[in-house]
């Protein structure tokens, strides 16, 4: 469990509370307090390595980080850390940054490590969606909220540990820009590695290629021999006791499709092709200069651009929504009403429920 004391910064109170008393977490307590002059000492001491804009240091037996704004101690056990800000408003990101840093030794010392990844719990298992800055961990994790219900457990900075042989998934406070972050443990189904692509495909990986990714995807400056060491370890029994996969994938429907086939099988699909859909709330159809549009149903002049334009087909589906529905049970109908292929309405359905899912106009039931 982490903790942490402060009166200064009331989000990361409200964010560290839910893992006040969680267990799937390393054990830290974590002082957050204004001492401008103790900040100010520390951050005299030249740097001996650089991590991103802080500089690191064994300081009389304990581990300080600092940065322009703020510094933090970790004891020598991994387990109390006292961050001091020289403000009586820190700087919110920064202070969580120092947090975050020197808790990553924290988890290497128990067994684990902070992976940067975008985790949802799919069928009670976790998917972690890892890869660079910009590759898309993020949004592939939206995709499986909107198109199989899958709830998110982290999407920046998951806990993941080994035991017994087999590979686990926790929430954690620190949750970057997304406002995910839940007190939950899952197994873990496959950390996923994300590369944008026109064409969606995946491929499992070698134990040295899951090493090597990850390894680069999560590097963490060694303090000590130890943290080196336990850092290497803890890498490996991940691969070991995991399934890793490349995951080629553009922003659609079908992406979902090809990992989750993967990693799911008939189960992870009957879900997908099974997921309700139905209209989203404040939109309408008005038939403007002959067209048939969806839009705001209060709209003003000047968000005339908020609509989506359809056909004869996309007008029936959007009708037939007034109820959730299945893509496949919108294709049944488009057969019945039209007489067409059912593979055809099949997937003008799927292509139709995708645009609108993404442009918010259709959601799951």
């Amino acid at each position: 469990m982490i903790s942490l004391k402060t009166t200064l910064d009331t989000i990361l109170i409200e964010q560290f509370s839910k893992f006040n008393n969680f267990d799937g977490l390393p054990e830290c307590s974590v002082t957050l307090e204004n001492n401008k002059s103790r900040n100010e000492f520390l951050q005299n001491y030249e740097s001996e390595a650089s991590i991103n804009s802080f500089s690191i240091k064994s300081v009389d037996g304990k581990y300080v980080l600092s940065n322009s704004y703020c510094s933090g101690e970790l004891t020598a056990d991994y387990k109390k850390m006292n961050i001091s800000v020289s403000d009586d408003k820190p700087t919110y990101q920064s202070t969580k940054s120092i947090i975050l840093q020197l808790y990553r030794y924290t988890c290497i010392d128990a067994g684990g490590l902070l992976i940067h990844s975008a985790c949802v719990q799919f069928l009670d298992q976790g998917i972690l969606f890892c890869g660079l800055s910009g590759a898309g961990k993020s949004t592939q994790a939206h995709l499986w909220e909107k198109h199989l219900d899958a709830k998110a457990i982290n999407l920046d900075q998951p806990y993941v540990f080994v035991k017994d042989g087999r590979s686990y998934v926790t929430g954690s406070p620190f949750s970057g820009k997304e406002n995910a972050y839940e007190p939950v443990c899952k197994p873990i189904r496959a950390i996923v590695f994300v590369h944008q692509a026109k064409e969606n495909s995946i491929k499992k990986l070698s134990n040295a290629e899951a090493f090597s990714q990850l390894y680069l995807n999560n590097y963490t400056y060694p303090l000590n021999d130890d943290i080196e060491k336990k850092f290497n370890e803890n890498l490996s029994a991940l691969c070991e006791f995991t399934d890793l996969y490349s995951l080629n994938c553009d922003i659609s429907r079908q992406a979902v499709e090809v990992c989750v086939g993967e990693l799911f099988g008939e189960d992870g699909l009957n879900v997908l092709n099974a997921a309700k859909y139905k209209r989203a709330s404040g939109y309408v159809l008005r038939e403007v200069s002959g067209k048939k549009l969806v839009v705001p149903e209060r709209r003003n002049d000047s968000e005339s651009s908020e609509y989506i334009c359809f056909n004869e087909a996309g007008e029936f589906i959007w009708n037939c929504l007034a109820t959730p529905k299945s893509a496949e049970e919108l294709a049944r109908m488009l057969v019945k009403e039209y007489g067409i292929d059912f593979n055809c309405a099949l997937e003008d359905s799927k292509n139709i429920i995708e645009k609108c899912v993404k442009d918010r106009y259709i959601v799951l039931s």
